[in-house]
């Protein structure tokens, strides 16, 4: 994405810190979010286990962070909101952290711009050609991110053919595998991938060539400044969007709107179809209906779209605290936000001490009785 590196200018959390406050920092974050969302993607999630710091002009080091707590805190606010989550885990990743993601429920990212096999993806994910940091489709078709690469001088000329040799077997290798070179084509090849979620960019909806942000740069290219078209009124009557919307319905998925949004019975697993409900962004507003957790002995999070990951939390101590805390607490509809915060503070003592936090059972009372002679 930024072969010379990124400085995003921007204050971390201190781990310690965020531990010391019962994560509400984090929890705030995503409850201000979540208003106003069914789904939420978390860009770049690795920050959840490492985070890179660079103390002014030093060279920097990786800073761990309390994955566990973090990935407990984001599965009891998205329960919490009734959302589903998504972690952009694409690049370098640590080991293990795509089974993490899994395990609480958080769907993951692929990208068919990168990956050739998508027969192998997990259904877990959410599918999508590729993201804000990349060209859209017709850009992406012609090089314009290999043309502002160089024009930036973050390749060398005497790569640049290479470069566009490369992109144009790409071109022609995806265009063979999807059946076809337009964009219709890429949306029922997107459709017909195991993934559970398909994210339509509305680029690649209004034919744009441009990309909405190049990583590594500021003031170099107009990151987030184009005008993307047609206002919100305007857009839903846009034929590429029916043509899109077909696309979808022709490889049997149907929008989350839908699927049925009552409450999963105990061990009930949701239809075939509502797990590959499909979302577009920006253009739908929400992924779906109430979230619920399933009842003692199921480990399954679901949405009105029926969307979140299976985890099981037993699987991990501190998931394995927030699964009991959700179930003690019950939904928090009603309770003061104070009362919510201490659920989360058990977080805290359970990632310090390594045990989950669960409810304790009341102790029956006992009497001595008198002896009988």
């Amino acid at each position: 994405f930024a072969p010379q590196g990124q400085n995003w200018s921007l204050a971390p959390m201190i781990p310690q810190a965020l531990a010391a406050r019962g994560f509400r920092p984090l929890a705030e974050i995503l409850r201000a979010q979540l208003r106003f969302a069914g789904l939420l993607r978390i860009d770049h999630i690795l920050g959840f286990e490492r985070a890179f710091w660079v103390p002014g002009d030093g060279p920097g080091a990786y800073v761990a962070m309390p994955k566990p707590a973090l990935l407990a805190v984001a599965r009891i606010e998205a329960a919490r909101a009734g959302a589903v989550i998504v972690g952009e885990d694409l690049g370098v990743i640590p080991e293990g952290l795509r089974a993490d993601l899994a395990a609480s429920g958080i769907l993951g990212c692929r990208l068919a711009m990168f990956d050739p096999c998508p027969e192998d993806w997990p259904e877990a994910v959410m599918a999508s050609f590729g993201t804000h940091d990349l060209p859209p489709f017709a850009g992406w078709r012609q090089g314009t991110d290999i043309d502002w690469h160089a024009r930036l001088g973050h390749v060398a000329p005497g790569r640049l053919a290479e470069l566009r040799r490369g992109r144009a077997d790409a071109v022609a290798d995806l265009a063979r595998r999807a059946g076809g070179e337009d964009v219709e084509a890429l949306h029922g090849y997107l459709a017909a991938t195991p993934a559970r979620l398909v994210a339509l960019q509305i680029e690649d909806l209004l034919g744009r060539t441009d990309q909405a942000n190049l990583p590594g740069t500021v003031d170099t290219h107009p990151n987030w400044r184009r005008r993307i078209g047609p206002g919100s009124a305007r857009l839903a009557q846009e034929p590429m969007l029916s043509r899109a919307a077909a696309a979808m319905r022709r490889s049997g998925r149907q929008g989350a709107g839908a699927v049925p949004t009552g409450p999963l019975k105990k061990g009930a697993d949701p239809p075939a179809n509502a797990c590959r409900a499909t979302v577009t962004i920006p253009v739908s507003a929400s992924a779906g209906g109430s979230l619920r957790l399933p009842g003692q002995g199921t480990s399954q999070v679901t949405s009105g779209g029926n969307a979140m990951a299976k985890g099981k939390p037993e699987d991990d101590r501190i998931q394995e605290a927030a699964y009991h805390i959700w179930n003690r607490e019950g939904r928090p509809e009603g309770k003061a936000e104070e009362h919510w915060f201490r659920a989360i503070e058990e977080l805290q003592r359970a990632t310090e001490t390594g045990m989950p936090a669960r409810a304790k059972p009341a102790r029956k009372k006992t009497t001595a009785k008198p002896k009988k002679d």
